[in-house]
């Protein structure tokens, strides 16, 4: 995520560990979930494995441009949003 914010993505919302003694569990880590904005492929974020609640938004403007973004990384092709 650092990388990502230092090339100019924008933090919508999440990013930093929630507030309350609830949280301090000593062993576990709990991380708000994190939207990201205005994504770009030099983004280590947009080539590595993620793990934890966080999606990266990046746009385009054709679907041969989503293709060819999508096929850039070696991990899977899937997204994942739950309630």
């Amino acid at each position: 995520m650092a990388d990502a914010l230092a090339r100019g993505a924008a933090l919508l919302c999440g990013g930093r560990e929630p507030e309350g003694e609830e949280f301090r569990s000593g062993f576990l880590f709990f991380f708000l979930p994190t939207v990201l904005d205005r994504m770009d492929p030099s983004m280590r974020m947009m080539r590595e494995e993620t793990i934890g609640p966080v999606a990266p938004m990046m746009s385009f403007s054709t679907d041969e441009e989503a293709l060819k973004l999508a096929y850039a990384s070696w991990y899977g092709l899937a997204a994942y949003v739950s309630t």
